[in-house]
């Protein structure tokens, strides 16, 4: 089965040269005006993290593992910008760090002050155990930071035993895309989203083209990786993990219904056919994207995508040629305020032995402005992590992404996965389990299970 694409290690680059809220958001950041740079936070130190004393120079680290040199300058220049609100310090932004060097260096006390976490909030349950980052409730309290400026489904993903080990910078959530001459053709009506789940398979079989066993075109792209699997089954109401009590729900009834959804999927057109179309098709943000070149229909996809068609196929634009909406509901499973969605987040984490952690939480606390967040979500396209920032004229005005925040906005049915002491083993297990079950080789209430057996036990040593 060909995994998707993840976007945090393939994007290739930010808005182009022209594209409006970019272009002001560097001009800002570089210099060209200091009305728009936000006031660096003012609150208290906690008492057990001292800061700096008053005058002295010092250098705040933060490490990302963005590894695109072009795409991390241009959020540099945002971020710099820091410095004329606190001329004591001074930022040394280091990329292309990833995870095992970051733990490396924790150990050996080398650490940088700050990571943002560029993959995912997926290490902060195990880091938090570990004591490798440190809870951010004495700033929060101190500085009198109002945690309810967050998207409540954000800040869900760095909460863990109770405490906040982080703060979301930007997120992402998955959505529907569709190519509207595909849909003229198959005579669908180009403007119209499927109303269920059930209407979305009909659709996309009608979509669907296919020479004997062979695919050419495929209606709907078929769900893979825990992004896509968390957002169907968000559709058929169902979890994924209580973290009050500690325990795994992938073995529930609604979690198998989902999964079988999109075993059945893989059953109508054959596994290994959907092997051999996907083994056929040219690489995700590149002009050869089978979303540009019509080899597929429709496709569950992130915020991204607007960036995507920008950057490889200029000619294409929001509204005329694809369209946009969340994955409506399961039939039957439709609850009230919206549809369903998962989101999925970047946090900033505060590591436990920073020399500095006042100034570092002053820091990301200042990341965590309208202003600035607004600025790197319209950079990068993705969705901003505070509240007041999705209806920021800036991201709106951007065509596709504004239909985006519409609907993201317009939700109370927004969900994500609460950090856990083994996120990234449970997420691998998961879509371990799960492909062996689309291909045949067990069944997909045995592969949630066997998930089950081998998670829940880590999840209970941890204590």
């Amino acid at each position: 089965m060909r995994m998707p694409t993840s976007r945090r290690r393939f994007l290739k680059r930010a808005l182009s040269a022209g594209g409006g809220v970019a272009a002001a958001a560097l001009l800002s950041a570089c210099g060209g005006t200091t009305s728009a740079v936000p006031t660096a936070p003012a609150g208290a130190a906690p008492t057990s993290a001292p800061a700096a004393a008053s005058g002295e120079t010092i250098e705040l680290t933060m490490w990302d593992n963005n590894t695109f040199a072009d795409l991390a300058k241009q959020l540099d220049a945002i971020m710099l910008a820091y410095e004329q609100t606190q001329p004591r310090v001074k930022l040394n932004l280091v990329h292309s760090q990833d995870l095992p060097k970051t733990l490396t260096a924790i150990a050996a006390g080398t650490g940088p002050d700050i990571v943002w976490l560029w993959d995912g909030s997926e290490p902060i349950g195990s880091w938090a155990d570990n004591n490798a980052i440190a809870p951010l409730d004495p700033y929060i309290a101190a500085s009198n930071y109002d945690l309810n400026q967050l998207v409540p489904a954000a800040l869900n993903t760095t909460t863990y035993r109770g405490q906040v080990y982080g703060l979301p910078l930007v997120a992402d959530a998955y959505w529907l895309w569709w190519n509207k001459a595909l849909f003229k053709d198959a005579g669908l009506d180009p403007e119209q989203a499927p109303a269920s789940i059930d209407e979305l398979w009909n659709m996309a079989e009608k979509l669907t083209k296919r020479d004997g066993d062979r695919i050419s075109q495929l209606g709907l792209q078929l769900p893979g990786g825990m992004a896509k699997y968390q957002t169907w089954a968000y559709a058929f109401g169902a979890d994924f993990y209580n973290p009050e009590a500690r325990k795994l729900l992938i073995t529930e009834p609604a979690m198998i219904e989902a999964m079988e959804d999109i075993n059945g999927g893989y059953q109508r057109y054959g596994p290994e056919n959907v092997d051999r179309f996907n083994s056929s098709l040219g690489a995700e943000f590149t002009p050869q994207d089978p979303f540009l070149t019509g080899q597929l229909a429709m496709k569950l996809d992130g915020d991204w995508v607007i960036q995507v068609i920008r950057d490889n196929k200029p000619e294409w634009t929001y509204p005329d040629d694809y369209g946009i909406a969340a994955l409506p509901w399961a039939p039957g499973k439709e609850q009230p305020g919206g549809d369903s969605n998962v989101l999925r987040t970047y946090p900033l984490v505060l590591m436990q032995n920073t020399k500095h952690p006042q100034e570092a939480w002053e820091f990301i606390q200042w990341l965590q402005s309208k202003e600035v967040t607004t600025q790197i979500s319209g950079f990068l396209i993705n969705l901003p992590q505070y509240r007041d920032a999705l209806s920021d004229p800036q991201l709106t005005a951007v065509p596709g992404f504004g239909k985006i925040l519409e609907e993201f906005r317009g939700s109370q049915n927004i969900k994500s996965l609460p950090a856990m002491p083994s996120s990234a083993e449970f997420n691998d297990e998961f879509s371990r389990q799960l492909d062996l079950a689309f291909h045949g080789q067990m069944e997909v209430p045995a592969a949630l299970q066997t998930v089950a057996d081998k998670i829940q036990p880590v999840i209970d040593k941890a204590g």
